[in-house]
């Protein structure tokens, strides 16, 4: 594993995966949350989105969470967290209660959690309707990528004792 992409929908447990995965691996992590919101929970131009994300797929070593084709394409290995919509919610909703009024250390300055919770929420059922059946796609056109698929939080805490 030299290359690989934690990727789910929001809440899916993504960030706190790919940080143990960084630990037990001593790969560079980097977050793709930081990449798509600006300070104050502002969207980046595509433009900058695409051409940071395009730098990171050309690195030779990382993890990376985030949802995107081009690292998909470029990953050796994808742990795809398929969990279920409500878990997301529940995590997102978790999320806000431990967080609250600060910013979380994936994301830029000056991004509550607080405001971050209603677009994550937003994100969830969006990414159930067009996201989802997305990667399923991608999975499909790329039968040479080695896929863990995550379907739940007892095979993803399995996953992190299995890393270790």
């Amino acid at each position: 594993m030299e290359k690989v992409l934690v990727t789910g929908n929001a809440g899916s447990g993504k960030t706190t995966f790919a940080t143990s995965l960084q630990r037990e691996l001593n790969l560079p992590s980097y977050s793709l949350d930081s990449v798509v919101w600006k300070p104050g929970w502002k969207t980046a131009p595509d433009e900058e989105r695409r051409e940071i994300i395009l730098k990171l797929s050309l690195k030779d070593v990382w993890i990376i969470d985030g949802v995107s084709r081009v690292l998909f394409e470029a990953s050796d290995t994808i742990f795809f967290l398929d969990i279920p919509l409500y878990r997301c919610l529940v995590n997102i909703l978790k999320r806000f209660l431990s967080n609250g009024f600060k910013t979380r250390e994936s994301l830029p300055e000056n991004c509550p959690e607080y405001i971050g919770v209603f677009k994550a929420i937003r994100i969830a059922f969006i990414y159930q309707k067009q996201t989802r059946p997305a990667i399923l796609q991608m999975i499909q056109a790329f039968p040479e990528k080695k896929i863990v698929w995550i379907k739940d939080h007892d095979q993803l805490a399995h996953w992190k004792t299995m890393v270790k």
